[in-house]
């Protein structure tokens, strides 16, 4: 047993269990005064959705307190529900420090892909069960803060440490760099770990700074690593000469001021809570909707159709937008027969290793199972794993389990390994072609990357068979995209 004093009084056997691992990355709070609300009312969650337009799955991960709604739901909420925001759970009763001032906190500055891959996820465990206190952006805006960029000021202030995941996609991240400005500016120590990638200059910002220390995780199949990295932040306080430090007191007069939401959101994609936001692609999103309608009564008939739909255009169409903020949202409300009863996976992005980032989307719909079972059923050399975890969740004949894989083209610019590639891709083959499964795929591939699906013959055949391409918009369509978000509400 390792104990590390300083860091928390709490004892770790020298390899944590992976069911702790994903019961400690993924720990949600339900919302019971919201639910509680709503039963006064005699509502059921699909009532409530459409009472304040959004959809039934929605309302459920607020419940259980995946998610919090954003302004305009909450106003909503507020509204349909008759009650101010204190009493259905969506504002604390009072302000709560980010940290404890008893708990050491560190900042975790990763990609969106690297945040959900296998080594991140058990590295956040192992902090906590030592004893620390883990932010990140992602974790920010779980919590719901109305504020993203106070918050993460807050929580920049309080960290002693800042753990930079270090690999190809942190480069470019915008969360990454966001993190590392802040960082600076309140000049926190900065460690790196490596987990990802042949060279170090690829694999970091430019402009990141001093670092404290590198660790070289990419070789991560020894546990000990995850004690380097404790004695390496064990070694910053030391530094520091502090143990673990309050919360600050702010100075209001340094805090940017709220602002209103911005229903603009510039090269950022828009994601399913961006829906009321999205404008401008309906006929797209029409065509798409038809498309898979399609492909299913097609399954239905006993023809040899995949339930596949391969959304294709050129970097920065808008193909992730359309998919997450159009084409899924109009899904969950039935805008397929039935749709409205399907399982929706959380999206994912393959990443340097996508089979662990499936397996970190199936288990938070699979909570009876853990994590290393999820992983070794979709490891299993007969590629039927996917299928036989979606079967599970779609027991019903007609419940359909949608899987979106959004940037699909890292699978063969960033995954590492070709086996790992080849057993991906026969996952997603095997699960969509399978007779009357309950595996939906929808996917975004670059146009430029449009050629790496034809090394795999299966996959080339389906992607080419099933696919809609994501064309310029017209001038009616940009007209909407600049007018329509101004029409929306605009409240902070």
């Amino acid at each position: 047993m390792i104990r590390l004093h300083g860091w928390g009084e709490n004892r770790l056997e020298e390899q944590l269990p992976q069911r702790s691992v994903v019961m400690l990355f993924e720990e949600h709070v339900p919302n019971e005064r919201l639910r509680r609300a709503r039963h006064l009312q005699g509502w059921t969650q699909s009532e409530l959705a459409e009472r304040i337009g959004t959809d039934f799955e929605t309302v459920s991960r607020w419940e259980r307190g995946i998610t919090q709604p954003s302004a305009y739901f909450r106003d909503r909420l507020c509204s349909v529900l008759d009650k101010p925001p204190q009493e259905l759970g969506l504002i604390a009763d009072r302000p709560e420090p980010l940290a404890p001032s008893t708990s050491a906190c560190v900042f975790l500055a990763s990609s969106y892909a690297d945040a959900e891959c296998g080594f991140v996820t058990a590295l956040r465990a192992h902090l906590q069960a030592r004893g620390m206190t883990v932010l990140s952006t992602r974790t920010l805006r779980r919590q719901g803060a109305e504020n993203q960029r106070k918050a993460q000021q807050e929580a920049l202030r309080t960290a002693q440490a800042v753990l930079l995941i270090a690999s190809p996609e942190a480069r470019s991240s915008r969360h990454v760099q966001k993190a590392l400005q802040l960082a600076g500016i309140y000049k926190r120590p900065l460690c790196a770990v490596w987990i990802d990638g042949e060279d170090w200059q690829e694999c970091v910002p430019a402009d990141c700074g001093e670092l404290f220390a590198t660790i070289d995780a990419r070789q991560n199949h020894d546990p000990r690593v995850f004690d380097e990295i404790i004695a390496k932040l064990e070694e910053v306080r030391l530094a520091s000469n502090a143990p673990a430090v309050s919360l600050p007191t702010t100075n209001a007069s340094a805090e940017p001021p709220c602002e209103p939401r911005n229903p603009y959101k510039g090269l950022q994609a828009f994601h399913r809570e961006d829906c009321h936001d999205f404008f401008g692609r309906e006929g797209l999103v029409d065509e798409l909707a038809g498309a898979l309608q399609a492909l299913l009564l097609a399954d239905e008939e006993h023809a040899l159709h995949a339930r596949l739909l391969a959304v294709v255009g050129p970097s920065g169409s808008g193909k992730s937008s359309v998919v997450m903020a159009g084409l899924l949202p109009r899904l969950q409300t039935g805008g397929v027969p039935g749709s409205q009863d399907w399982v929706y996976l959380d999206p994912l992005v393959p990443g340097s290793h996508p089979l662990e980032a499936l397996a970190v989307a199936l288990a938070k719909h699979v909570p009876d199972r853990s994590f290393t079972t999820i992983r070794d059923d979709l490891q299993d050399a007969s590629a039927y794993g996917l299928h036989l975890l979606a079967s599970c969740l779609g027991k019903v004949p007609e419940r359909r389990v949608v899987l979106f894989i959004d940037q699909f083209e890292e699978v063969f610019t960033q995954t590492i390994s070709e086996e790992e590639r080849q057993h991906f891709i026969d996952l997603l083959v095997t699960a969509v072609t399978e007779p009357r499964g309950p595996t939906i795929l929808i996917l975004t591939l670059r146009a430029d990357f449009y050629d790496r699906p034809m090394h795999y013959l299966e996959l080339c055949k389906l992607i080419e068979s099933n696919q809609r391409l994501v064309p310029p918009m017209e001038l009616k369509e940009l007209q909407e995209v600049i007018e329509k978000p101004a029409e929306c509400p605009m409240s902070s």
